[in-house]
């Protein structure tokens, strides 16, 4: 494993932003200078605002300035999935994990149960009322 792991993690909303590519160009350099690995993560929970097509356009783009990712949904890595929409069931998973102990190790129960409903939806009230 590289002792150095970074990622860019872009919503898949529409065109890549210069900055955005600005970024990504830091954390390939920093990668490659140290042997480090280079991930891109995809950050798709809004499904709403998401635009078809634009993480083949990304990829296509980064792919022309010659950044080539290590890890990534398209390439694959022992870190996936690499898509945010894909791990949905990994962060409920610790969602349920933190309402069965009631949140009790967190300084702000009103805002971790407001995110722990949110993750765990349907199962919230249940888990909560056992």
């Amino acid at each position: 494993m590289p002792l150095i792991r970074v990622r860019f993690s872009p919503s898949p909303t529409g065109s890549l932003h210069l900055g955005s590519i600005r970024t990504a160009l830091y954390n390939y350099a920093l990668a490659k200078k140290h042997g480090g690995a280079f991930v891109l993560r995809v950050d798709d929970t809004n499904l709403e605002k998401a635009v078809a097509g634009s993480i083949d356009r990304m990829l296509k783009t980064f792919d022309w300035l010659g950044i080539k990712f290590d890890e990534g949904p398209h390439v694959g890595g022992s870190y996936g999935p690499y898509q945010q929409s894909h791990r949905i069931s990994q962060y409920r998973q610790c969602a349920m994990e933190l309402v069965q102990v009631r949140c009790s190790s967190v300084k702000e129960p009103k805002v971790s149960y407001r995110v722990v409903r949110l993750i765990a939806g349907s199962h919230y009230q249940s888990s909560l009322n056992s």
